[in-house]
């Protein structure tokens, strides 16, 4: 299942990923409907990933709709960023869905009372958790104490995991060599092993 595939904007589909790349540099420029043009373009493979990623989390009681929906809506509010290419772009819509996957289960959880957030399945040869049960919150409270220890490595599981993307695009865009990338992602699935081993 993963990588998660872009649909029509595989890094294989030299056209579209440079009708990506062409748009991201308008929308730098400021060029009048860019921003609008590229939100078109991408959105049937963000509302994929927002399913692909739901479809691993079934007890997040969430529709890729709206999931979908708010990481487009947060990205229209993402005005400081020089955006360089497509991997860069996606690389930033998988830290704004797994945001928006977070704060969901963290409402739900106060709405219930004395509740607790309910644990998901994850792909166990992805992060390498032996225990495939894993608590929504507890893994994003695992990422946010990696992110004290080493940023990057947060970075690279939320492009690889929370993404799908490869590791050649992950590398692309967070500006990292390749053999960085594995490093990386070597040091955060042990540390998340670790971390929430039960």
């Amino acid at each position: 299942m993963y990588p998660v595939d872009w649909v029509e904007l595989s890094s294989s589909d030299e056209d579209s990923t440079s009708n990506i790349d062409h748009l991201l540099r308008a929308w730098n420029e400021g060029q009048e409907g860019a921003q609008e043009s590229l939100v078109a373009a991408i959105y049937p493979s963000l509302r994929r990933l927002a399913g692909a990623r739901l479809a691993d989390w079934p007890h997040v009681s969430i529709q890729a709709t709206e999931l979908a929906h708010e990481a487009y809506f947060k990205l229209l509010d993402q005005t400081q960023t020089n955006w360089r290419n497509r991997s860069q772009l996606f690389a930033v819509l998988s830290r704004l869905i797994r945001r928006h996957l977070v704060d969901h289960v963290r409402h739900r959880t106060r709405q219930k009372r004395g509740g607790e957030s309910k644990p998901v399945t994850l792909d166990a040869s992805m992060l390498a958790i032996e225990n495939r049960e894993v608590d929504v919150l507890a893994l994003d409270d695992a990422l946010t104490e990696l992110a004290a220890i080493d940023e990057m490595a947060v970075r690279v599981v939320e492009a690889l995991f929370f993404s799908g993307l490869t590791h050649d695009e992950a590398s692309t865009a967070l500006g990292l060599g390749r053999a960085t990338i594995g490093r990386k992602w070597r040091f955060a699935r042990a540390w998340l092993q670790k971390k929430l081993a039960v």
